[in-house]
């Protein structure tokens, strides 16, 4: 009896009873694709006898693939073999006869002969991603094979290069069908082969950047190739230099001169072992406990660790504090700001008042010391603390908290109708300030110069004095200034113009509260400024004319008046 068998690779093969048939490599994962198959039927096309002559046929490429297509069940190889009966009664009509031989039994296995007829049928394949499958099919012996495939292997994929010291390991995902893979490096063309995923290429030169090309390979042939990304090939690093360590609280800060294609860094502290790690300069180690350190460091890549560097020089983590300086004490109200200069290595500061022994304590400058005595001098001593322990102390110079201020000086005073605007010099430390008039009382206070006092009495001299107030009392009274309130003046009255050669005579009722007054010629516009009556006005011209007249104080200017026309 013939048989057909399809072992996830499209291999037809004719075999009488107690012929032993040729292996057919299998293809891995055969999946529910489009499935083209050659129906194999016993009974029709070959008989029992041995001296039975086969035939061998084919259909046209396309035909076949079609009618396998339209009877496959379920896209599956199982099912396309389980009906190949129904494929062969489709498929009968379409075939050719291509020759035919006479059986010889038990005749070992020989490739068949391939006449000119040959056809290459292209059948698709049952592999996700593996390129076609060629078939060829000839005039043969009854037992020969009558299909064989020819199948091209898929590409490597995933391929990782991963630099050494003068080396590359090289890792990938393995494609179907290899049975050993090829390495290439570029430049060099070094080749190294494996028979698996990864794959060790030697005799790199360092410091060189490198790719490298895989294939899959089998009796059938090489696979596509795939090229690695660039990676540059290493030597062991050699040891930093030049450890420089910078303590501080319970730490180092090393920093140092790297080394050529370093990947990561190690730093040992000695005594204890701490270790830290990292990438660049400078490393911090941490978790040191108060005392002299020295340290060494590593330098490490993919081809392995450098010698230990020279220890750095000797450090002292975590030192007692120095005392602050320039301490300075600003006082103000019950209180006083004391800034300074930080030490290094503080955590905190300690301040003390003398007297009292008020203590604050704070981490900045300036630092706040209140509840103080106004009026009473104070010094403040300081200290600075870390883990290590505290400093010495540093003291500020004397300084009076919050005295009562000095008298405001430099008074000056701008009379208004019914008021005045006071002007002074500040008191050191005042709050507020208080202006009293006299006489009257009538007082007003403010924080700033100038300040205005109101609701006084035109025509009226007063004397005023002013006090600076703080926390700790008020000031001794200021000089006094005297000053007279005037409304704006009324108008002159009873003009009277005495004309002269080329001028003229103005007199008038003088106005209460007046300065000075102004006479104005119309036309000319001559104006004469006087203090009294009368007031002469020059430089006129023959002709007819009139006067106005004002009256001016500190407070503004009066109406105007204007006489009645005279001749010059």
């Amino acid at each position: 009896m013939n048989s057909c068998y399809l072992k996830n690779r499209f291999c037809y093969n004719y075999k009488p009873q107690g012929f032993i048939q040729p292996c057919c490599p299998p293809i891995v994962s055969a999946t529910n694709q489009y499935v083209s198959s050659i129906a194999c039927t016993n009974a029709t096309i070959y008989g029992e006898s041995r001296t039975n002559q086969g035939v061998f046929l084919l259909s046209k490429q396309q035909d076949i693939i079609q009618t396998a297509q339209s009877t496959i069940i379920g896209n599956t190889v199982q099912n396309t073999i389980a009906n190949t009966s129904k494929i062969a009664a489709q498929i009968q009509s379409q075939l050719i006869q291509i020759g035919q031989q006479q059986y010889i039994p038990y005749q070992p296995y020989i490739p068949p002969v391939m006449p000119s007829s040959v056809i290459q049928l292209q059948m698709a394949t049952v592999n996700v991603g593996v390129p076609m499958s060629f078939f060829t099919m000839s005039n043969c012996k009854a037992n020969q094979t009558v299909l064989k495939s020819e199948v091209l292997i898929s590409t490597p994929s995933n391929i990782v290069a991963m630099p050494y010291n003068s080396s590359a390991l090289i890792t990938f995902t393995p494609n179907l069908g290899a049975t050993y893979y090829r390495v290439i490096s570029s430049p060099g063309n070094i080749i190294a082969t494996g028979l698996a995923s990864p794959i060790l290429i030697t005799g790199l030169t360092n410091g060189v950047i490198y790719t490298f090309t895989l294939t899959g390979n089998n009796t059938s042939g090489t696979s596509p190739s795939i090229t690695s990304a660039s990676i540059l090939v290493n030597p062991i690093p050699a040891a930093p230099k030049n450890l420089i360590a910078a303590p501080s609280s319970g730490s180092a800060s090393v920093s140092f001169t790297p080394s050529l294609y370093t990947l990561v860094y190690t730093i040992t502290s000695s005594p204890g072992g701490i270790t830290a790690t990292g990438t660049s300069s400078p490393i911090v180690v941490s978790g040191l406990t108060n005392g002299t350190y020295t340290f060494t460091m590593t330098a490490t890549n993919a081809s392995g660790t450098s010698p230990l560097s020279i220890p750095s020089s000797p450090v002292v983590v975590n030192p007692i504090p120095a005392a602050p300086t320039n301490i300075v004490a600003m006082p103000s109200s019950g209180a006083a700001s004391i800034s300074f200069t930080p030490s290094l290595y503080a955590i905190s500061y300690t301040i003390t008042s003398s007297p009292g022994g008020i203590i604050v304590t704070g981490s900045s400058s300036p630092m706040m010391v209140t509840g103080l005595t106004n009026g009473t001098f104070y010094t403040f001593t300081m200290t600075a603390t870390n883990a290590s322990g505290t400093s010495p102390s540093g003291t500020s110079s004397p300084v009076l908290v919050n005295p009562v201020p000095d008298a405001p000086t430099n008074l000056q005073v701008i009379p208004f109708s019914g008021s005045v605007s006071i002007t002074f010099l500040y008191s050191l430390y005042a709050i507020s300030y208080t202006i009293t008039s006299s006489p009257g009382g009538i007082t007003a206070t403010g924080t700033s110069s100038p300040m205005m006092v109101t609701g006084l009495t035109n025509g009226t001299s007063y004397i005023f004095t002013t006090t600076a107030t703080n926390a700790s009392g008020i000031s001794p009274v200021s000089n006094s200034l005297s000053v007279l309130v005037n409304p704006v003046p009324d108008a002159p009255t009873n003009i009277i113009v005495t004309p002269g050669a080329g001028s003229a005579s103005v007199s008038f009722t003088p106005s209460v509260l007046a300065i000075y007054y102004v006479v104005t010629s119309n036309p000319g516009g001559i104006s004469v400024v006087g203090s009294s009556s009368p007031i002469i006005v020059p430089g006129l011209a023959n002709g007819t004319y009139t006067f106005t007249i004002t009256a001016t104080n500190t407070t503004g200017t009066s109406t105007p008046i204007t006489s009645a026309p005279v001749v010059i």
